[in-house]
């Protein structure tokens, strides 16, 4: 077994018939269990013809078989598993219809249902899906005191997934008494790796500091405070199960000339406001709804590497009226450097403007009350803070319960495992009262309006992770008494940086306004997290992917550079170079925010990192950093080669882009990008005067580049193959990754034609260049990123019809979905609703795919290629900044 796991893990090339032989020959179960799963990693279809073998024996690792066949979720299980319906033994029948049912098959539903009523009635329920909620909802709560303690979670748990609060408190003994934290919940997204955690704030509606890694005293904590309430309020505390209304709306952006609107079916749509060392995540409407990973968590605000608060709401009390609370805006404004939600009720029109310090961890909140009417208004506002100081995911950092305190007007927090991580909020003027209850802070404020008066209070929430809340009280007031200041250096800051630097125009106004767009998503995205890093980097995503991400990253280079971003794409790039350079050249894939290396760079990394570096080096000219970087992208490649080439082939094995399991070993991306980064080390060392050295890389990506256009290239298919088996055979998937050979220019140009011709056809829905060719892609959700990518390649051969559909499909992400003005990861449905790489490429599909510009900077030289699409009559580039020189460049017809 050992020796089959270091086989796997190594890639060797004879790996799935080795495991075929020992599952043959292997007589005991858990053993070939184990090979199994080892086999998934290399072939999911020949995995799962075995694991349904192993299922129809019917040993004591049947359950363990079940679980492995619903992670898996493979289609290719249903006709293997449908036989075993009939099956007379019940374990066995009722295995297979278990994993059926995960994969949505009808027939395991029937099996099931002819269980109720029978001995296996419970079990039976237990599988069935929501849809049945009605038949099996009596059957759970007639079991709900079952003597197994086990089986009583079990049922508390499928009643909570059928939005029945009976097991609530079977839930919370167990969550208080679990020991294994995966098996308390995990820091993924809700439900994504189910355990008790999921159910339970599933009901609740809210993580609400819950956190299955946190200190015992801090679960506790959270769990106590849920049976209080549970015992308070009853069915009202369990937000999950009451279904609101949707908000309609309208939301804006308005900025220089950028001017968007939409009419918005709900106002609980997401929204991002940041500066370099905080951000604020939360809805239209006011509130701070949970989203993402840590089970909901990432929402708030957060000063990574923590997080310090849930979010926070105002409420206007006035007598004789019902409490408002302001989470019902229907109005909201985008302005980039701030936003604005705007209310209106009874009489009183308010604003609330929130804004963050671009260099200080500080979140301003102005609240603007206007008394419309002609009489004197009392009132009280009340400022209520949910305090939640955590880790941010996967910093392996102590999450410990928050100790919360009042004093000179302000409300202060630390964790008590670590009193440097702190928060402190208040007002511009001392609370009447205040209140402390759990981790809720609440600070209520006396006002008079007079008719037809205003009032504008003032709010700050100051992070700080480094020196404690003495530190953070002491700079308190000096920030709060300039937040005006502050507000006017952030809006004159953006307007250089989104309005400033290079300029676009264009005939068609959607993809004009689309640029300045893509330039603000780099100005938001700008973090600057030292001492945790060498220097300051680009989030890769909100809100999942604020980590370094190394592939996110190298693809963003190019644009952000060409974009005015390039301070932000050199020091990015540095930061990937610290991790290298202690990992013998070898770049990351995913770094945490308090720089804990938690992702080691795919195969296809390291190589597009060196043509990161050298496309920086051709807008800027930086001979500085070009002598700084080359010896490490030369080890880098050699190490990569060495480290992902077993078979000595030249091409590199392992995950790339896309990591699916059912690919063959060699990728067609990692083959692409190891060419071009031959290419760019042959023009870094000839750049650096090394002509040998030169001469040797171009020799190497010559005959790269021969060979893959052989190999990869499926004449009969008018394709490319995405991967390559262990034995040199091509595998066609379908997979986005076709597009690559086009991207790099390493396709020889008939094959280039043919290829776009065939994505286009096949490739392409009404949102754009989806992951993977299915016979039906009209309800898939393409990456924007995948559009510019395309958009890119189609320029780079002389197609700029296609190029223009495809940058005029990426520029509807931020004109049309989630939150206006930002470059979501996929249309129209999104994980992430600002992206770095949606942005950044398509930045670089405008500067250097349509207008053509390719530079030459430390030469002095610009070599000029402008393509006018049919449905384009004209377009103008002013300021383009290329080393010491600026270019202004126009095409009309």
């Amino acid at each position: 077994l050992r020796a089959a796991h270091c086989l796997s893990v190594l890639g060797y090339p004879e790996i799935v018939p080795l495991l075929l032989r020992e599952i043959r020959r292997e007589p005991h179960p858990i053993a070939r269990l184990i090979y199994a799963i080892y086999l998934t990693r290399h072939d999911v279809g020949k995995a799962v013809e075995v694991l349904v073998e192993e299922l129809k024996r019917g040993e004591y690792t049947l359950p363990d078989i079940v679980i492995t066949l619903k992670n898996i979720r493979s289609p290719k299980a249903i006709p293997l598993l449908r036989p075993l319906l009939k099956d007379p033994r019940a374990d066995v029948r009722l295995g297979a219809a278990e994993v059926l049912v995960t994969l949505g098959d009808s027939k395991a539903e029937q099996v099931l249902l002819e269980q109720l009523g029978g001995d296996e009635e419970l079990r039976a329920a237990l599988l069935l899906p929501k849809k049945y909620r009605e038949k099996i909802l009596p059957i759970l709560k007639k079991h709900i005191d079952h003597p197994d303690a086990r089986m009583r979670l079990r049922v508390a748990e499928k009643l909570a997934e059928l939005g029945d609060p009976s097991g609530f408190e079977i839930l919370l003994d167990a969550l208080q008494t679990e020991t294994d934290p995966h098996r308390r919940g995990s820091d993924g997204e809700l439900f994504e790796q189910p355990g008790i955690a999921d159910r339970v704030i599933a009901l609740i509606g809210r993580p609400d500091a819950y956190d299955p890694f946190g200190t015992k005293a801090l679960r506790d904590a959270v769990i106590s405070r849920w049976r209080r309430r549970w015992k308070a309020e009853g069915r009202r505390f369990l937000q999950g199960l009451h279904k609101r209304k949707p908000l309609p709306g309208r939301q804006e952006v308005g900025f220089g000339n950028i001017r968007l609107s939409k009419e918005m079916r709900d106002m609980r749509t997401f929204f991002y406001l940041a500066g370099r060392k905080l951000y604020e995540i939360g809805a239209m409407d006011g509130s701070f709804p949970p989203v993402g990973r840590l089970l909901g968590d990432q929402s708030g605000i957060w000063a990574h590497p923590i997080k310090v608060m849930d979010g926070f709401e105002f409420t206007v009390l006035e007598e004789g009226r019902a409490p408002w609370t302001l989470t019902d805006c229907r109005n909201f404004v985008h302005r980039f450097a701030s936003c604005e939600f705007r209310f209106a009720r009874n009489g009183l029109y308010i604003t609330r403007r929130d804004f963050v310090a671009e260099d200080e961890p500080a979140l301003f909140s102005q609240l603007i009350l206007h008394n419309e009417t002609d009489r004197q208004r009392t009132l009280n506002l009340r400022f209520s803070g949910q305090v939640n100081i955590r880790p941010s995911w996967r910093s392996g950092l102590k999450n410990d319960l928050d100790i919360l305190a009042y004093q000179d007007g302000l409300i202060s927090a630390v964790d008590s495992g670590t009193e440097k991580w702190c928060v402190v909020f208040g007002a511009d003027r001392p609370p009447r009262e205040h209140e402390l209850e759990d981790n809720r802070a609440d600070l209520t404020y006396p006002l008079t309006l007079p008719p037809h008066g205003r009032a504008t209070l003032t709010f700050l929430i100051l992070a700080e992770h480094e020196k404690g809340v003495e530190a953070a009280k002491g700079k308190f007031q000096t920030l709060l008494k300039r937040a005006n200041e502050i507000l006017a250096e952030k809006e004159a800051m953006y307007r250089r940086k989104i309005l400033g630097g290079i300029r676009f125009r264009c005939s068609d106004d959607d993809v004009t306004k689309a640029f300045y767009c893509a330039k603000a998503n780099l100005a938001m995205l700008s973090a600057d997290l030292r001492p945790y890093f060498v220097a300051p980097y680009l989030f890769a995503g909100i809100p999942l992917y604020t980590q370094l991400l190394g592939c996110d990253i190298c693809y963003s280079i190019p644009g952000a550079t060409a974009g005015g971003f390039g301070e932000m794409a050199r020091s990015s790039l540095e930061c990937l170079a610290h991790y290298a350079q202690q990992r013998s050249g070898w770049v990351p894939h995913e770094v945490c925010t308090n720089g804990r290396l938690i992702g080691p760079g795919n195969a296809q990394e390291t190589p597009q990192f060196v043509i990161a570096c050298w496309k920086y080096f051709q807008w800027t000219g930086d001979k500085g950093f070009l002598e700084k970087v080359y010896p490490l992208c030369k080890r880098g490649i050699e190490f990569a080669l060495k480290r992902f080439d077993k078979d000595g082939d030249g091409y590199l094995e392992g995950p790339a882009m896309v990591e699916a399991a059912d690919m063959g070993p060699e990728k067609l991306d990692s083959a692409c990008y190891l060419c071009g980064a031959f290419q760019a080390l042959a023009r870094m060392a000839e750049g650096l005067g090394r002509r040998g050295e030169a001469d040797g890389y171009r020799r190497r990506a010559s005959e790269l580049r021969r060979r893959l256009n052989a190999d990869w290239w499926n004449a009969e298919e008018g394709m490319w193959a995405d991967s390559l088996n262990a034995d040199g055979t091509q595998r066609l998937d379908g997979y986005w990754t076709v597009a690559v050979p086009m991207e790099t220019g390493i396709a020889d140009g008939e094959k280039a034609y043919a290829a776009l011709s065939r994505i286009e056809k096949e490739w392409v829905n009404e949102w754009g260049f989806v992951h993977t060719r299915r016979t039906d892609i009209s309800g898939e959700s393409p990456f924007v990123f995948a559009n510019d990518l395309l958009a890119i390649a189609a320029f780079k051969y002389g197609d700029p019809d296609l190029g223009w559909r495809m940058l005029k499909l990426a520029a509807r992400a931020p004109l049309e979905f989630g939150m206006l003005g930002a470059f979501d990861e996929a249309i129209p449905r999104s994980a992430n609703f600002i992206q770095l790489w949606s942005s950044a490429r398509f930045l670089e599909g405008v500067i250097e795919g349509l207008a053509g510009i390719e530079p030459r900077a430390a030469e002095h030289r610009v070599r000029l290629f402008p393509q006018l699409p049919k449905g384009l009559s004209e377009f103008a580039l002013q300021n383009v900044l290329i080393g010491e020189h600026r270019l202004d460049l126009s095409c009309r017809r």
